[in-house]
Parts: structure tokens; C-alpha cells; sequence
């Protein structure tokens, strides 16, 4: 199990309604990438990693009743102690390749283009398709 301390007790109804934010950021974040202006991609793939956590977050929570707090790293562990074989390896990456652009994208100085943004956007799509998959099940 992840660290206790990076643990929270967490609903059902929680993680739908997280379900609920995360298909609004990914949605949000499809919406600039088609306005593909010159500008940074950056706000998109903000919006993409949130989504993703999001996503996570609401399988977490409905499948496994628990919640990642503090470090979102900790939400890849939580995410596999709970769904043990049934996470998909192609899942798994993509959350951690997003997660790993989390801080250059949303604190950094790097402009990330809108292809970028795109290819993070394929990433959640990966995510959510397959969180809608596990939640649809239950």
C-alpha cells in the first residue's frame, strides 16, 4: 500500500465527482489545443496532467476507497496497490509520463508547443478511456 501519511479515506461519490472534473479538464484542454495559436501549449497540458490525476483519483476512490494526498507521485503507487493486474502497462506510463511533466509544465519556464499538448492529450484519453472502462464495472 502507498505511504499512509500520502493516504485519505475517499468515497464513492467523491471519486465520480472527480470522475466528473476530469473529463471537464480534458475537455477544456481539447478545446485550446484546437485553437492551436502560437502561443505556449502549456495551459493545455496543465489542464492534461490534471486530468489525468483526476481520472486516477475517481478509480481510486470508487474501486479502492482511498485518495492520494500530498505528492501526486504517491498516486501512481495508491493506483497500483488498488488495482493490482487489472492496470494496464500502457496506463500505467502514460500517468507517469504526465506526472513527471507536472512540474516543468506548471512551474517551470519551459514553453511547451501545442504538439506537445496534443500528445499529453493522447495520453489521457489512454487513462480515461481505460478509468471509464473499470468504473463502468462496478
Amino acid at each position: 500500500m502507498a505511504r499512509l501519511d500520502s493516504v485519505a479515506d475517499a468515497s464513492p461519490d467523491w471519486g465520480r465527482a472527480r470522475l466528473q472534473l476530469a473529463h471537464q479538464y480534458r475537455d477544456q484542454a481539447k478545446q485550446l489545443i484546437d485553437l492551436n495559436d502560437t502561443g505556449s501549449g502549456n495551459p493545455a497540458m496543465s489542464l492534461c496532467v490534471s486530468a489525468a490525476i483526476a481520472y486516477v483519483d475517481a478509480v481510486t476512490a470508487v474501486v479502492g476507497l482511498k485518495r492520494s494526498t500530498g505528492e501526486h507521485a504517491s498516486a501512481l503507487k495508491l493506483l497500483r496497490d488498488v488495482m493490482r493486474n487489472k492496470l494496464e502497462d500502457k496506463v500505467g506510463k502514460a500517468f507517469n509520463k504526465l506526472l513527471n511533466q507536472k512540474s516543468e509544465v506548471q512551474y517551470g519556464v519551459k514553453s511547451f508547443q501545442f504538439n506537445d499538448a496534443a500528445e499529453a492529450h493522447a495520453l489521457v484519453v489512454t487513462i480515461g478511456e481505460w478509468a471509464e472502462g473499470i468504473l463502468a464495472a462496478t
